[in-house]
């Protein structure tokens, strides 16, 4: 075969092509379409979180060398010195962010927006759950206006922006350019004590930072026959430390004991972690399907993040998709472009092309993506030159069909091309990789119910 492979290159200045021996009607296409269609991608993901260490062990500069009782070195199998290492457990990850956050005392407010006092005129602070927030000096170009601290500034910041005012350019009442606010963000984690000076106020004798990465969540089920009760903690992986540094090993139970003893029990715990994967169920009558190969080609996602807003969720990404999460925006838009662009074919509508009477290139781009890439309104382009073809109320239904594709959602209304999901713990409906099903190396799935 290689011959005439060869031959033919040299004669003939061509590829040879020929098909398999014993396979006389083999298609080459239809094998590569079954092979798209019928293929799990896995990706093998290896938990280093808390991976064993090693350091070669020195004194005074020179490595050691294992000995017996009277110092002599004993040698291994090919008679050469055995070196001393020392062994250890790390944890590998972020364990907080690298900006400290602090922590303030919210004072009560009148109807006017007014700090409020006590009768010896000292801050009357509000009580229980909301008494401290957290808080972050963040650029003002940036901010959400709603997560401003400061209410005056707050209010000169949306009285600016009314008056159509760049927010780069906004002024306090002293006339001084605002250039970073303080607004809420998360509630910080406990770093380190503060060793400088100690204040009278214990909440401020410490150095905060919001948590670092969250490897792991822990995915509590309860079921009474009628109602599913589930709860997600995300674990940050300062924590993990911890916990590693009390048992050498992480334990569920243990876990929850020392950071959430209020937690009742559950029938169901299950140990998540980033690079998991998952089959999502929109509802409990597709359990029966987990053997359809075209479910699981849909429905495989691989979890990669959990968040902490309360109630914690999971960030999914489908299992085909090598798309860098930046660039998923750009081909959902292009998606969408080709399907409104089998009508603009019918109809023979012109392509979207730039306006090159705009002079300004940043200009002339931006609009060019707005009329090709915004698919918002009736009014929008892609939209508005359809109607006098098909009428408005058949635009409706082509515009709410372009809606389906996303690039992240909380639920999966096109099959196979839902990129990214976000779900709350309350809609994870899943099966679970290392509970319900197994995927060796080699890609094979083994169910294990």
């Amino acid at each position: 075969m290689l011959n005439k492979m060869y031959k033919m290159q040299e004669n003939k200045k061509r590829q040879f092509t020929t098909n398999p021996y014993g396979f006389s009607n083999f298609n080459a296409q239809e094998f590569i379409e079954f092979i798209d269609n019928n293929t799990l991608i896995v990706n093998y993901h290896k938990d280093k979180i808390t991976e064993q260490t090693y350091r070669n062990v020195r004194k005074r500069g020179k490595l050691q060398y294992l000995t017996d009782k009277n110092g002599k070195y004993i040698l291994d199998k090919k008679n050469k010195k055995i070196q001393l290492k020392a062994q250890g457990i790390s944890i590998r990850g972020e364990l907080f962010q690298q900006t400290y956050i602090g922590k303030i005392r919210n004072v009560e407010r009148d109807v006017n927006n007014k700090p409020m006092r006590n009768d010896d005129k000292s801050w009357r602070f509000i009580k229980g759950k909301d008494e401290f927030t957290f808080t972050k000096r963040e650029a003002i170009e940036k901010v959400n206006i709603n997560d401003v601290i400061d209410p005056d500034i707050k209010k000169t910041i949306i009285e600016q922006k009314g008056k159509g005012i760049d927010v780069r350019k906004i002024k306090d009442h002293q006339g001084n350019i605002i250039r970073h606010v303080r607004v809420k963000t998360r509630a910080g984690k406990k770093v380190k004590e503060r060793l400088n000076y100690k204040s009278k106020h214990n909440y401020k004798n410490a150095y905060y930072s919001a948590s670092g990465e969250i490897p792991y969540a822990i995915f509590l089920t309860n079921s009474d026959g009628n109602n599913i009760e589930r709860k997600m903690i995300p674990v940050a992986i300062h924590e993990i430390a911890q916990v590693f540094k009390d048992i050498h090993k992480f334990d569920i139970e243990y876990y929850i004991n020392k950071f959430h003893p209020n937690v009742s029990e559950h029938q169901d715990v299950k140990l998540l972690k980033v690079g998991q994967k998952v089959f999502v169920l929109k509802n409990d009558m597709e359990f029966e399907r987990k053997q359809d190969i075209e479910f699981q080609m849909n429905r495989m996602y691989k979890i990669s993040q959990f968040y902490d807003d309360g109630e914690g969720g999971i960030y999914l990404k489908y299992h085909l998709e090598a798309t860098k999460d930046d660039d998923i925006d750009k081909n959902v838009k292009e998606t969408k472009h080709k399907f409104i662009e089998q009508y603009d074919t019918e109809f023979g509508l012109p392509a979207i092309v730039e306006d090159l009477s705009e002079l300004d290139i940043s200009k002339r781009k931006k609009d060019f993506n707005d009329r090709k890439y915004r698919f918002v309104g009736l009014k929008d382009e892609r939209f508005s030159r359809l109607i006098p073809f098909l009428g408005e109320e058949k635009v409706k239904e082509i515009k709410k069909e372009v809606s389906k594709y996303k690039k992240q959602s909380s639920i999966i209304e096109k099959e196979g091309e839902t990129p990214l999901l976000k779900i709350s713990t309350k809609d994870c409906n899943f099966l679970f990789e290392n509970y319900n099903f197994e995927i060796d190396i080699a890609g094979d799935l083994k169910w294990l119910e």
